[in-house]
């Protein structure tokens, strides 16, 4: 058992250096730092508020700091059940959802190719 430990010990130094070295490796090259800063700031920016939410009235509004490419809303099983686009430059939208019956759906707004929200919605 007392010569197994030095070994032991060993082989933890060696390891522990190893992980180190894969980590310091993850943080290598230039403008590291500002890359995940920028990633981060991108993805604090975008803000979505649906309201009201249970719906009331069978109309509901969609605000939001980005344009709004696309709306689809979906039954929770998947299906659409009202797809609209928009021009350019669409931030605020007004839905009537009168033809809809009461339950959950999923309200999904597409901003570009790469970005989407979704939030679920009441309709009462």
């Amino acid at each position: 058992m007392k010569k197994l430990l030095p070994v032991f010990a060993l082989s933890l130094v060696l390891i522990s250096t190893t992980v180190n070295i894969g980590i310091a490796r993850l943080f290598e090259g230039p403008n590291l730092g500002e890359e995940l800063f920028a990633w981060n700031a991108e993805i604090q920016e975008l803000k979505v508020s649906v309201y009201p939410n249970p719906v009331i009235n069978n109309l509901i509004n969609v605000t939001t700091n980005r344009d709004i490419q696309s709306i689809k809303i979906l039954t929770i099983v998947g299906s659409v059940v009202l797809d609209r686009e928009y021009e350019a430059g669409t931030t605020n939208v007004q839905l009537d959802l009168d033809k809809l019956s009461k339950g959950l759906y999923l309200l999904k707004i597409k901003f570009d190719a790469e970005n989407t929200y979704t939030e679920k919605i009441m309709v009462k």
